[in-house]
């Protein structure tokens, strides 16, 4: 599941799948349920070893396939992760804010915007060298 080979198939797989939608798509609409997307959560923290929390693949009615999973050590990669960089700076009642402080609770009910989970105590990935 790691080989160049299944990361091309499975990119493959999916621009098939989003062809009818691709005007909508590129004009930077976000698209869920093609990718299980890495998230901010606190299920990030308190497991021994580091790890990544995903969240993804869904079914047509909006239910996730793949909930809320906290498993994979750090340094796993497979075909169907995937990264969305998405900017902090964002505009919540016509003020700019942070993503990180709106995930941290400093803009009150703000939070379920954007989680489920309520405040992220966290909201950012530990930066931990290997080497």
């Amino acid at each position: 599941m790691t080989t160049v080979p299944v990361f091309l198939a499975h990119t493959d797989s999916i621009l098939k799948q989003l062809q009818p939608f691709l005007a909508k798509h590129n004009s930077g609409a976000l698209t869920s349920g093609s990718k299980k997307d890495i998230i901010i959560s606190n299920k990030i923290y308190g497991e021994a070893t580091p790890r990544v929390v995903i969240y993804g693949w869904h079914k047509s009615n909006g239910n996730p396939i793949q909930p809320v999973y906290n498993k994979h050590t750090n340094i796993w990669a497979d075909y169907s992760h995937g990264v969305r960089l998405i900017q902090n700076k964002v505009f919540y009642n016509n003020k700019e804010t942070t993503i990180k402080k709106i995930l941290s609770g400093k803009k009150g009910d703000a939070i379920f915007i954007l989680s489920e989970e309520g405040v992220i105590k966290k909201p950012y990935y530990p930066v931990r060298s290997r080497y």
